[in-house]
């Protein structure tokens, strides 16, 4: 009877200690619960999200290169140029003094100087620039030059860099950086030594 009894004492004791442990670990569970619940309801944590009104990021516009216009080549004459013609309008010019970037009496620079006895005489409008100016015409040897054909001078290692007038033979009208206005030969060692052309415009 005593062991029995003893069995039985035992039996009702680890009942009561797994209904202890049950109802505790039934109140943990729930407070965890709980505690989720209350982080849930009051806006606890979460994913973040994007604002309503965010900034896009600006659109990339593609870059494009800017291309430089080649220049049209001038009509001819559009008139019959008799030879004393340049010379005349080249005499009105004498004594004019240089000046970079210059188109008038006040100062002109030797593109400037063709630009405007070619406007004058023959009615053609050439371009401000040596350089784009040897790209027009025929070219011609230094023997058949005629009054009126362009002659261009060449630094090496700079291109070209001068232009004047052909007045026939070996004399040619241009603008100086020294002298301004003035006739020279291409026979000159200076000019003879840079000289790399002549182009003839028109017929």
């Amino acid at each position: 009877m005593r062991s029995g009894y003893n069995r039985g004492r035992h039996w009702t004791w680890a009942m009561d200690e797994l209904r202890r442990r049950t109802q505790t670990a039934s109140v943990a569970l729930a407070g965890a619960v709980g505690a989720m619940l209350w982080l849930a309801s009051c806006g606890g944590p979460g994913p973040a999200k994007a604002p309503r009104h965010a900034a896009r990021p600006a659109a990339v516009r593609p870059v494009y290169q800017a291309r430089v216009p080649t220049p049209s080549p001038p009509p001819p004459p559009r008139r019959a140029v008799p030879p004393g013609a340049w010379e005349q309008e080249v005499n009105k010019w004498l004594g004019t003094p240089h000046r970079m970037g210059g188109l008038d009496r006040g100062g002109i620079d030797c593109s400037g100087f063709t630009r405007r006895v070619w406007q004058a005489v023959a009615g053609v409008t050439l371009p401000h620039n040596s350089a784009q100016q040897f790209a027009y015409g025929t070219a011609v040897p230094a023997a058949a030059l005629r009054p009126g054909d362009l002659v261009f001078f060449r630094e090496p290692g700079k291109g070209i860099f001068h232009v004047g007038l052909s007045l026939g033979g070996d004399r040619f009208a241009h603008a100086s950086t020294r002298r301004g206005v003035t006739i020279s030969s291409l026979r000159e060692p200076w000019y003879a030594a840079r000289f790399c052309g002549a182009k003839r415009l028109g017929p």
